[in-house]
């Protein structure tokens, strides 16, 4: 393989050419059936019912996120003025896990299941904290379009 053709594959991967000409294209099967979390979630319920126990909502994911959250804002302290290649490395080893970990979280918020649905300003207030370590800010939105989708 070739310089020029590596080039030109990275090249036509940075500006997207195949994937804006599929979007573009029309050709994508769309499946306008039942979403399939009902019926999933129903199936689930019916082989094992004892699964039901474990549904509902669970405000200790507000302790696990504090403790997340401080843990990236003190590493970040710790490393300030560290080499480049230990900032990378720890936060290519820890980091990512507890930048996943809170993403995860911000979905579960996102279904209201930090503090149940009675009380929604409060879900809203721990997503946004468990956004404070990411790079990007989208509890809010998510929830939105993550709604959406169901």
């Amino acid at each position: 393989m070739s310089l020029v053709y590596t080039f030109k594959r990275f090249w036509s991967f940075l500006r997207l050419d195949e994937l804006v000409s599929a979007a573009l294209s029309g050709d994508d099967d769309w499946d306008y059936s039942e979403e399939p979390h009902t019926s999933r979630r129903s199936e689930i319920l019916r082989k094992h019912p004892e699964i039901k126990r474990l549904m509902g909502y669970d405000p200790f994911i507000a302790y696990v996120l504090a403790f997340e959250v401080s843990l990236q804002l003190f590493m970040a302290w710790c490393v300030r003025d560290s080499p480049w290649w230990l900032v990378v490395l720890l936060a290519y080893c820890v980091g990512a896990f507890v930048n996943h970990s809170c993403g995860t979280a911000i979905h579960e918020i996102g279904h209201n299941l930090a503090f149940g649905h009675s009380r929604p300003i409060l879900n809203r207030l721990l997503g946004m904290f468990a956004n404070l370590p990411l790079a990007v800010p989208f509890s809010v939105t998510y929830k939105k379009y993550h709604s959406d989708h169901h």
